[in-house]
């Protein structure tokens, strides 16, 4: 699949997602709503973010690098692109229940950190023990 199909597919499905959101905002009474209504607010703001920051971080990845170093890091930019919108979720979640405070909020931001640093980790290993061979 071309980088450019990848690109229109991410950014119409992006749109649905922020459509759906903003129908879900102007329709939907947060303080009589049922689960359903607050379970399509968060999914749909989830999904929204996740495709926005997904563009994002290919546009700015493009301009540092080539094409062919963007397909390369891939699962990097959607790896990276689901934890900052889980981590925005999650705050935004805590926030509605009223158990965010500023260490809960800085405790997730590290718990999200060390996963990524764990990724990083993992394959730095991975090099050090196929260059020993």
């Amino acid at each position: 699949m071309s980088l450019k199909t990848y690109l229109v597919g991410i950014g119409i499905s992006t749109f649905l997602c922020w459509s759906a959101f903003f129908l879900t905002v102007n329709n939907i009474d947060p303080f009589v709503a049922d689960k359903a209504g607050v379970a399509s607010f968060f999914i749909s703001f989830w999904l929204g973010l996740l495709g926005l920051i997904i563009m994002i971080m290919m546009y700015a990845r493009s301009r540092l690098g080539s094409v062919a170093e963007l397909y390369e890091k891939m699962p990097v930019i959607l790896r990276q692109a689901f934890f900052i919108s889980f981590g925005a979720t999650a705050i935004l979640g805590m926030q509605s229940m009223r158990v965010l405070r500023w260490w809960t909020g800085l405790i997730l931001i590290i718990i999200l950190i060390l996963i990524e640093v764990s990724f990083y980790a993992d394959r730095l290993g991975y090099e050090e023990e196929n260059n020993n061979q």
